[in-house]
């Protein structure tokens, strides 16, 4: 079941993002490299469905455990849902005992997080992210935490990074790792 959960995952991100060709080997000796992603490439947008509710777009898929599927039904014809052209469905079938808990993310950000009038920066996981907070959903019993931070720009300016960590077992074992500062006892 894993493993049809990460090919499906994995065609979707290589058709999304293709190969990269330039690999580079890095050492001590490496120049700077500069690379610009400002994600004004445009993508071919996939319907999810988690237990026959649409829950919204492929990032969404990062908010359903593995461990918790079932199974993954995949359709590749194009479709119009709420407006919006979708090139394909996944159906997402979660096991018999796990209900996930969908929010979306201005009624999470509401029901959690105190902040200012000042814009927001999304980031799941390792991933900053360019979601519309009154569309996008997540799965609120797959938050680990949440972390606020305020970002100062030119001019005295704020911006709130709001970092969202998922449980994944790597974020787990992150989480609970003790670290010892200093040496005197």
């Amino acid at each position: 079941m894993k493993s049809l959960f990460l090919i499906v995952i994995y065609i979707s991100c290589s058709i999304t993002f293709g190969q990269n060709q330039n690999f580079r080997e890095y050492s001590e000796d490496s120049k700077i490299s500069v690379f610009y992603d400002f994600q004004n490439k445009e993508t071919r947008p996939v319907a999810i469905y988690v237990n026959d509710k649409f829950v919204g777009e492929v990032l969404t898929m990062n908010f359903v455990p593995t461990k918790q599927i079932e199974s993954i039904h995949v359709e590749k014809e194009n479709y119009t849902i709420n407006g919006i052209e979708y090139y394909g469905k996944i159906y997402i079938k979660t096991k018999a005992g796990y209900k996930p808990k969908f929010i979306l993310l201005k009624d999470l950000k509401a029901k959690y997080l105190k902040l200012d009038s000042k814009p927001v920066i999304y980031q799941i996981d390792e991933d900053i992210v360019n979601v519309n907070d009154e569309k996008f959903i997540v799965n609120e019993k797959f938050i680990l935490k949440i972390h606020v931070q305020k970002i100062f720009t030119k001019k005295y300016s704020e911006i709130n990074l709001v970092k969202i960590i998922t449980k994944t077992p790597e974020n787990i074992k992150k989480a609970n790792e003790i670290k010892i500062r200093g040496n005197e006892i």
